[in-house]
């Protein structure tokens, strides 16, 4: 199809020269991402990990005694997320022990450490509005940072991101609700 369109030969060089000019050309022509919604609040909560597990019935009493037995550790924070063929656990690194030891019997699928959650808090109306994530996640592909998990409630949106990569990602999510501020 090339070789028709400049009828001409064309060689498969030449092709994937013209691909890796043309990509770096999109990396310089990086479009403005701008937050439709008002961000009302940004945190980070770091040395945290995340633990997948193939979903068996006893993960709901290891997720019940882990929150008993986190009561007495300060500040701890645990999420337990249940798909379709995995269980997936994001706590605090100091809890790990307790959940490895809880969770011994278990199918481990992956395990993931030196992480970091950027929650961002977003007025309850974004509920009803279709894309409010889309220029997060579009953002983080463009810098090319990666999340381990996403966690979403209502109204709070929590990237995990590997430690090396929070700064950036704070920096990125704080200049996209500093745009959408300065553009009202």
């Amino acid at each position: 199809a090339i070789e028709e369109a400049r009828m001409e030969k064309v060689t498969e060089g030449a092709v994937i020269m013209a691909l890796k000019r043309h990509a770096k050309k999109l990396r310089e022509q990086k479009p403005k991402v701008e937050v439709i919604h008002r961000v009302r609040n940004i945190s980070v909560k770091s040395e945290l990990a995340v633990v997948a597990y193939k979903n068996s019935p006893h993960l709901s009493k290891v997720h019940q005694k882990l929150l008993k037995e986190a009561e007495e550790i300060c500040d701890p924070f645990v999420t337990y997320s249940q798909g379709k063929s995995e269980t997936t656990f994001v706590l605090s690194e100091c809890l790990l022990p307790m959940l490895e030891r809880l969770a011994a019997n278990e199918v481990l699928i992956e395990k993931f450490t030196n992480l970091s959650s950027i929650s961002v808090q977003l007025p309850d109306e974004t509920v009803h509005i279709p894309g409010v994530y889309y220029p997060f996640i579009k953002a983080f592909a463009w810098e090319r940072i990666n999340f381990i998990e996403i966690i979403s409630h209502f109204t709070e949106l929590n990237f995990v991101v590997e430690e090396k990569d929070v700064e950036r990602a704070f920096s990125l999510i704080k200049s996209l609700a500093r745009e959408k501020t300065e553009s009202q």
